[in-house]
């Protein structure tokens, strides 16, 4: 997870709070038994505060300074940036990876030197974008080391063959969505897929589960499929086709749904089921709904260069006409 805060900028809101009270740092420690020593070094950024420090302050100030900690915390942006990099991944937006290198980069020039942004957050979304590159490069298969070293900086002793041994954020639960992916374009199916099918039961999709934990499950949906597809495992190809399109209507989640119809499509026509050509071009009509114009075309010349199945744009548009 990504989790860091400013704080001397957290030291100094919470430094004038006590001087409006009227208290001095001896003052605080009788009241909340908290060193002055401590609330010095808070008060300078130095440190942060602790779940326990955080209640005896808010006690001390009538402040809720857990709500008040979200201030200053960086997480959320930083999750747009992971939430960018994931983009890449659906969308085939690679034009978009150097913006988010530069912004990333950007972004962590504007913390003052003594800032303490998570160190491993840093090196951790660096080696992430690092690897992505790689991914979507002609060599793929050398994004594996950067997403491996991605994951050993919170988990020092793991592999691809001891992964199940451990416990994962929802953050990580994507780092080995990643390995998993650079498994596949090194042919490592079965080692590839198994890592699939272990996100998709670890990952929490209950009723009270995030829009991005939604969006992981989509993603291993599409995954497994694609996956199968390759090793000519048509049928698996479409049972995590369905279940990936019957998750995304049942959280009325469009974002993946295109790509998922497209990979039922191409396993119904392997599976000579009549109604394949519906599928690809709802998948089509999708894309277009959503100004993905571009991806619409690489999939039509995709089909009918691979499999020999004619798909025009202009049919759909004149479809949607009458």
């Amino acid at each position: 997870m990504f989790e860091s805060y400013k704080l001397k900028e957290l030291g100094k809101f919470l430094k004038s709070t006590r001087i409006n009270l009227g208290f001095t740092q001896k003052d605080v420690e009788k009241i909340t038994g908290i060193t002055s020593d401590s609330l010095r070094r808070v008060e300078q950024g130095q440190v942060l505060l602790r779940f326990d420090t955080l209640i005896l302050l808010s006690m001390a100030y009538k402040k809720d300074l857990i709500e008040d900690l979200k201030v200053y915390c960086n997480s959320t942006r930083l999750l747009s940036y992971y939430t960018r990099l994931e983009d890449l991944i659906i969308n085939y937006r690679l034009e978009t990876l150097q913006n988010l290198r530069q912004d990333y980069y950007d972004y962590i020039k504007c913390f003052e030197p003594d800032t303490p942004i998570n160190y491993h957050v840093e090196c951790q979304f660096e080696k992430l974008l690092s690897g992505i590159s790689k991914y979507n490069s002609s060599t793929p298969q050398d994004s594996l080391e950067d997403f491996i070293d991605a994951m050993r900086i919170n988990n020092t002793l793991f592999n691809i063959y001891n992964y199940h041994q451990f416990k994962y954020t929802v953050f990580e639960m994507r780092i080995l969505l990643l390995i998993a992916l650079a498994l596949s374009t090194k042919n490592e199916f079965a080692s590839s897929n198994d890592m699939l099918v272990y996100c998709l039961k670890r990952v929490n999709l209950n009723r009270n589960s995030t829009y991005n934990e939604k969006l992981l499950a989509i993603k291993i949906y599409f995954n497994l499929s694609y996956n199968y597809h390759r090793i000519d495992c048509h049928d698996k190809a479409h049972k995590y086709s369905v279940k990936g399109i019957d998750f995304c209507n049942k959280h009325y989640i469009s974002y993946g749904l295109a790509t998922l119809l497209y990979r039922k499509g191409i396993a119904e026509f392997f599976l000579n089921k009549p109604k394949y050509l519906m599928t690809l071009n709802q998948s089509l009509t999708l894309l277009l709904i959503e100004e993905k114009e571009s991806l619409a075309k690489k999939y039509i010349d995709i089909t009918y260069k691979n499999y020999g199945i004619p798909l025009s744009l202009d049919t759909l548009c004149n479809i949607s006409k009458n």
